[in-house]
């Protein structure tokens, strides 16, 4: 009987990892975890925030062959926690014209030394521009970050 409780419960287990793993990961509004792609990606450097030089955003670029996203990094190198409000990841084209923009709206604590990050929608290459500003609000300050693509 407990052998076949047990061989349940893996099987359970083993099913659910599978219809997660063939799910499409969506991140927005939230924001996540800043995990290194697996593809191509480059970041601009870091941008100290309007506040405090001890919070910093830097916008970067992940893309393959099909398609591009823009990805807001925002780093808590101070003491204590803050409070992120909102980001925006928005394209533009080479003549500065507004392609496409999403958004992480939900509110997060970032704790002192923690890394996270607002994930906009891939949007297929043949659309891309060659600018993606990142932009974030936190403890009810502006700031920008921007990165040239190609």
């Amino acid at each position: 009987m407990t052998s076949i409780r047990r061989a349940l419960t893996v099987a359970t287990a083993a099913a659910g990892a599978v219809v997660l793993a063939t799910t499409p990961a969506e991140a927005l509004p939230n924001w996540q975890p800043w995990h290194f792609p697996q593809t191509q990606y480059d970041c601009e450097t870091t941008t100290p925030s309007h506040i405090s030089t001890k919070v910093v955003g830097q916008t970067c670029v992940v893309w393959n062959d099909k398609s591009v996203q823009g990805v807001l990094l925002v780093r808590n190198n101070a003491t204590v926690n803050i409070k992120l409000d909102a980001g925006r990841i928005a394209w533009y084209d080479k003549n500065g014209n507004f392609l496409h923009s999403s958004y992480c709206t939900t509110e997060k604590i970032v704790q002192p030394g923690e890394l996270t990050a607002c994930y906009g929608q891939s949007i297929p290459s043949t659309i891309l521009g060659n600018k993606v500003r990142g932009q974030y609000l936190y403890n009810g300050s502006y700031n920008d970050t921007v990165a040239e693509t190609w």
